[in-house]
């Protein structure tokens, strides 16, 4: 049996809020997961996105959060850099970061 549920909020123009949990009943295990994200245009040529994400099983948990930031600095050049960071922890906990920019023009 598997439980699945998904909300999403329009809080005014500029942000939006999304939030999604998943559960598993087996006889083995029960895994479950959860996400919480936020998108939001902070200035008409900036926009935030953040995520967080927590799953569990019988062997692991893992931790997410990734966030991407974009700036149109114009409507042919636009900016974006992304963060991500996840924590899984088993019998040792294994850390990851990632971080990442991208510059990206059309004529």
């Amino acid at each position: 049996h598997t439980f699945r549920a998904t909300v999403s909020y329009n809080a005014g123009k500029y942000m939006h809020i999304n939030g999604n949990y998943s559960f598993t009943k087996s006889d083995e295990e029960n895994p479950w997961s959860a996400g919480l994200g936020l998108n939001w245009r902070i200035l008409p040529k900036i926009q935030v996105n953040l995520y967080y994400q927590c799953s569990d099983t019988e062997d692991s948990t893992v931790h997410s959060f990734s966030s991407t930031g974009t700036w149109n600095i114009s409507r042919a050049l636009h900016l974006r850099a992304n963060y991500i960071y996840s924590r899984t922890q088993r019998e040792t906990k294994l850390e990851n970061h990632s971080i990442s920019f991208y510059l990206t023009g059309s004529l």
